[in-house]
């Protein structure tokens, strides 16, 4: 009989669980040994890989088969398996990469700040962390226009803190604190961008 049950999980961010079941697709979610299950947490969407098998090795085996397609399909978007944290990956990543990373938040708190300071080893890749209260704080302080959309005014902050501390990246988050839902679904309550020399990204939620 089977004797042993043996799972693996792949972790996903940047994109949402059913775009995620789509890329991996009926055939492969369909399978009864080993299984394929989703999970979809905040900001992250785990895969769950399950295998029954008479031994370890084999099991194992099992396992490495899926997880090869399912990276073929989605694995520019797995960021790690079982028990990484992307905080913990990024600075793990940067750190050996001799890169660094300046961030900036606003109206939000310090949650990034918060998760990325918990990593051994984040004194040599975080080189700088801002806090404001509000937009209206960071505006002041950075020049920025205040009929700025909320998004630009984010991109200008990270590329700000990015060129000020001549860090690798920088990370800026923008919220509106006070906005009630009904508003940030049309203007964005909440704006996130990551800047590079060579690349600027952001979306708006």
């Amino acid at each position: 009989g089977t004797g042993i049950i043996k799972a693996k999980v792949l972790k996903t961010a940047g994109i949402g669980e059913s775009l995620l079941d789509h890329e991996i697709g009926t055939t492969l979610l369909e399978m009864s040994n080993p299984t394929i299950g989703l999970a979809a947490h905040a900001g992250q969407v785990d895969v769950r890989i399950t295998a029954k098998a008479d031994t370890v090795s084999f099991a194992d085996e099992m396992i490495a088969s899926v997880e090869g397609r399912i990276r073929q399909r989605v694995g520019k978007f797995i960021f790690g398996v079982d028990n990484d944290e992307i905080e913990n990956v990024l600075v793990k990543l940067l750190a050996a990469n001799g890169l660094t990373l300046a961030v900036s938040e606003t109206g939000v708190g310090d949650p990034i700040g918060q998760r990325l300071k918990r990593v051994p080893g984040n004194e040599t890749v975080l080189i700088e962390h801002e806090i404001y209260d509000s937009p209206v704080s960071v505006q002041s302080t950075l020049n920025l226009d205040s009929s700025l959309p909320i998004r630009e005014m984010a991109e200008q902050a990270a590329e700000a803190i990015c060129k000020s501390t001549k860090a690798s990246a920088g990370i800026a988050v923008i919220s509106h604190p006070d906005m009630d839902d009904q508003h940030a679904d049309s203007e964005g309550g909440t704006a996130i961008a990551v800047y590079t020399p060579e690349l600027t990204r952001s979306r708006v939620y």
